[in-house]
């Protein structure tokens, strides 16, 4: 395996303009449902989204395809939630959020571009 193949599945990137898939919240947060309803819902609540994600009905609410419902900094914590429960090491390329890091670091470790 060459190194950089290595590096990459222990680094989960936001991305400036997220990208969601059409289906349930669980299904963005936790694409390959390995974790269980209580790790899911803790990532969300890590990353504050407990009141957006109650608005579209749980874990099971459902997302249109793109997340078009959601603004661009729900969609980027939505991609902040997926990367707390994959454990690995976060990047954000600071001047490109939409929201505010500050409020959403937890025991995770965020790293940040310029």
């Amino acid at each position: 395996m060459r190194w950089w193949l290595g590096a990459r599945s222990k680094l989960a990137v936001i991305p400036q303009d997220p990208f969601l898939f059409s289906g349930t919240v669980r299904d963005n947060v936790d694409p390959q449902h390995l974790r269980s309803d209580v790790e899911v819902t803790n990532a969300v609540r890590q990353c504050r989204l407990m009141e957006t994600i109650s608005r579209l009905g749980g874990l099971d609410g459902l997302i249109a395809e793109g997340g078009r419902m959601l603004s661009a900094g729900e969609r980027q914590l939505v991609c902040l939630a997926r990367a707390f429960l994959s454990q690995n090491q976060v990047c954000c390329h600071f001047c490109t959020l939409h929201f505010s890091v500050i409020s959403h670091i937890s025991s995770h470790t965020l790293f940040y571009t310029v």
